[in-house]
């Protein structure tokens, strides 16, 4: 029987998918009493990152309790394979990730536990780049899962998620990332500088898409969140009235006429959090962003609209 799936897509991460992998490898062994799969999504890599999936399926499939290992390919964005990934899946809970992290199997392998422990029927929000979500799989297809988007499909399914009033959050890094920068992540993308440009457009409007950016929002944000003056907030507005257009068409606001999607996420992971101690975490362990989230610009703005919105932590759903 498997009881967890974790889910990932991947594309030209030759360098990174073994240790990411190992990593996954490491939390398993750590919770023997549990069953485990691995589900992948290759998005037709061709730097030798599926040929080392498949490399290491063979080998990790001598692990006790890694009950299934599947990789699939499919020409997809990032959402998309997720959402296959997921449908794919057969455990009773599911946690997304990125194949270009390393977890820290020790603090991974609690939270699973915790959770399973507290029998929750709601989504563990963790609030960390790679490893941002556990959540019953059948709740997650219930709310419809992740978007087809290539930028941002994790912020505007939290977002749903946060809005549906179905998750509670623990904020704590359990991840670190195997790539350096950005730039690294965008050239396994990029096959020339017009593509690379491309590729920023496109991009744009995922993020537009996934944040419900309008231009209110932009503005308001720009204003009273980052202090920008009239001239770059005009600037923006330009780059992006365009993607305004195609917001709008495509009837996808975001969950709060107020904010973006992104701040809104912030917001409601900050008042969905739960005691550190009953994942057997203290309060240093929360990432320290949220831990004084109350004091900073982007609180003290989406509070005046949203500081009374109603938040259900009963546990158990």
């Amino acid at each position: 029987m498997v009881d967890v799936s974790f889910i990932a897509t991947v594309y030209n991460s030759v360098d990174t998918v073994s240790a990411s992998l190992q990593s996954v490898i490491e939390v398993i062994e750590k919770l023997p009493n549990l069953g485990f799969e691995i589900v992948i999504v290759d998005n037709f890599s061709h730097d030798g990152t599926y040929e080392k999936l498949l490399d290491f399926k063979a080998k990790a499939m001598n692990t006790r309790n890694l009950k299934r290992f599947l990789v699939v390919r499919l020409r997809s964005s990032r959402g998309l394979g997720r959402q296959l990934a997921m449908r794919l899946a057969r455990g009773k809970y599911v946690i997304p990730i990125d194949l270009d992290i390393r977890i820290d199997a020790d603090k991974l392998a609690k939270i699973i536990s915790k959770y399973r422990e507290l029998k929750v029927y709601k989504c563990l929000i963790l609030a960390n780049p790679g490893v941002h979500l556990i959540c019953p799989r059948e709740l997650l297809l219930r709310i419809g899962g992740y978007k087809d988007l290539n930028y941002g499909e994790d912020i505007e399914l939290l977002a749903r998620i946060l809005h549906n009033n179905v998750a509670i959050s623990l904020p704590i890094k359990v991840a670190s990332d195997l790539r350096s920068a950005e730039v690294l992540r965008e050239r396994r993308y990029s096959r020339s500088i017009l593509h690379f440009m491309y590729r920023k457009l496109s991009l744009l409007k995922d993020r537009a898409l996934a944040y419900g950016l309008t231009p209110r929002k932009l503005i308001r944000e720009h204003r009273h969140v980052h202090k920008n003056n009239i001239i770059k907030v005009a600037l923006n507005l330009m780059l992006h009235l365009p993607i305004f257009i195609y917001v709008k068409l495509n009837k996808t606001e975001g969950f709060s006429h107020i904010s973006t999607n992104a701040l809104l996420v912030d917001f409601l992971t900050y008042k969905t959090m739960v005691d550190p101690k009953s994942f057997g975490f203290t309060r240093e362990d929360v990432i320290e962003y949220f831990r004084y989230f109350r004091n900073t610009r982007e609180f003290h703005y989406i509070a005046r609209y949203l500081d009374e919105i109603s938040i259900d932590l009963n546990l158990k759903g």
